[in-house]
C-alpha cells in the first residue's frame, strides 16, 4: 500500500480510454500481469485515486474506510480489515549445534586431507562436490545435534 501518484481518476481502469501516461498504463499492466489487485476505488486526493491498497488476493481487503484529510498531509487517511489466515504449528526438528562443535578437530582433519590427490584430474564441479562430501561427514561426526 502507498502513495503511487498516478492520477488514477477511477478504479477499475479503462485503459485505452482513461487518458494515462504511458508510465501509468505500464503500472496498471504490471499489476495485471501479476494477477494483483488495487482495492482503493475512491479518491484519496483532490479527484485523484492516489493512495492504493494492492494485494494478490480479491478477498483479503475489507472495509475500506476513508478517514478524511490528515492534517500533515493533502491526502485522506484510509483504514482497512485485512484478512490473513495463519498456522501455528509446535514442530521440533533436529538441527547442528554449531556453538558446541569441537571446531579444533575439524580443522585437524581438514589439514590431514591430501587435496591435492583428491582433486587431481577432476572438474571443478566435481572437486566442489568432493569437498562439501568431506565437510558434511566431518559436520556429521564432530556437530552434536539439538531439537529446535
Amino acid at each position: 500500500m502507498g502513495d503511487f501518484n498516478y492520477p488514477l481518476s477511477r478504479w477499475p481502469l479503462q485503459l485505452d480510454s482513461d487518458g494515462l501516461s504511458g508510465q501509468a498504463k505500464e503500472f496498471c499492466h504490471c499489476l495485471e500481469d501479476n494477477f494483483l489487485v488495487q482495492h482503493v476505488t475512491t479518491p484519496t486526493r483532490n479527484e485523484n485515486i492516489l493512495d492504493l491498497v494492492i494485494t494478490d488476493e480479491p478477498d483479503m481487503v475489507t472495509d475500506i474506510i476513508d478517514l478524511g484529510v490528515l492534517a500533515t498531509s493533502d491526502h485522506h487517511a484510509l483504514q482497512w480489515k485485512l484478512l490473513v489466515s495463519t498456522v501455528s504449528c509446535d514442530r521440533t526438528r533436529q538441527v547442528f549445534d554449531y556453538a558446541r562443535a569441537d571446531i579444533c578437530q575439524i580443522k585437524t582433519e581438514l589439514a590431514s586431507q591430501d587435496w591435492k590427490n583428491l582433486f587431481c584430474n577432476r572438474s571443478v564441479e566435481d572437486c566442489w562436490g568432493l569437498f562439501k562430501e568431506v565437510l558434511h561427514q566431518l559436520e556429521t561426526k564432530y556437530v552434536p545435534m539439538k531439537k529446535s
